[in-house]
Formats: C-alpha cells, sequence, structure tokens
C-alpha cells in the first residue's frame, strides 16, 4: 500500500486504534510520513509518493525497454509511463507514454518518443496544488521532483483522489 492509502485507512478509524498496534506494523519511515499525513490538511508531495515507477535513460530503444518491461515484469499498475532520466544523475528530462513506445519502430530511442519538459509535481507542492495538476493534465500518474529534478517517486491518481 502507498502511504496515502495507509493514510486513508488510518483515517477511519478511531484515534486510540490508530495509534496503537497499527503503526508498529509499519517501516519507521513510512509510519513517520504517514503520521504527518494524519497530522495536517498541508500535505506535501514528497509525502503522497510511491516508489513504483519504471525509469530508463533517453538512449534506450523501443525494443530495449520492451524487453526490460517484459524480464522485470513490474506490477501492471506500474507501467502507464516510462520516466527518461539522465544516466548517471537521475534527472529527470522526459516522460514516454507505454502506448507510444508499443506503437514505435524497435531502432526508435526513447528520447525521440518523450514529451519534454514534463509536467511534475514538486516535491515540497501541497496536496490541494497536486489535486489541481491532476485535473488540469489528466495523467495517470505524476513525477514528483526534489530541487535538482531528480524523481523521488510518483503520486498515482487514484490514491490522491480519495
Amino acid at each position: 500500500m502507498s502511504v496515502a492509502q495507509v493514510a486513508d485507512l488510518l483515517s477511519a478509524l478511531p484515534w486510540d486504534d490508530r495509534i496503537g498496534p497499527a503503526w508498529s506494523l509499519l517501516p519507521a519511515e513510512q509510519a513517520d510520513r504517514v503520521r504527518r499525513l494524519l497530522g495536517t490538511s498541508e500535505a506535501t508531495a514528497r509525502s503522497l509518493v510511491s516508489q513504483e515507477y519504471v525509469a530508463m535513460p533517453g538512449h534506450t530503444t523501443a525494443a530495449e525497454a520492451l524487453a526490460r518491461l517484459r524480464s522485470s515484469a513490474p506490477s501492471h499498475k506500474v507501467v502507464t509511463y516510462i520516466y527518461i532520466v539522465t544516466e548517471p544523475e537521475g534527472v529527470l528530462v522526459g516522460v514516454v507514454d507505454l502506448r507510444r513506445l508499443v506503437l514505435a519502430g524497435e531502432a526508435t530511442t526513447l528520447n525521440d518518443l518523450m514529451v519534454a519538459p514534463p509536467v511534475v509535481a514538486d516535491s515540497e507542492m501541497v496536496k490541494e496544488d497536486v489535486v489541481d495538476l491532476f485535473a488540469k493534465y489528466h495523467f495517470q500518474r505524476l513525477p514528483v521532483i526534489d530541487a535538482m529534478d531528480h524523481v523521488i517517486g510518483v503520486i498515482d491518481y487514484k490514491d490522491i483522489m480519495r
């Protein structure tokens, strides 16, 4: 479960139940992020991210990208977009929709397929502003970046709209 999903689940419980045994089941970092979400309406994008996303360098061909996706067998929820990052820094430079990848020629690179610059959420953006981005662009997922444009995770539309 994502941090947002855990917070949503715990928010439905009486307060005594939230601070009881449920906290001991979560890893310390995740429990801290859930506490912050439950404690404030000004949750930031950083506290809502999931680490389930696919990132590849831009020089990867469509054939190589599809082969990597097939061999790594990620969750079907994760493969909506491929985030294009520089090597070795990991700076986000673009995004490729899975549909474009599947329809591309085998030798086409992700650099040729990507949309740049990508729409992103800044890690310190408040939840309401992230909701506004989803409403404006109608994406299924949004990458969240830090001050140096590194991807720190993604936010799923379903998680934030709960």
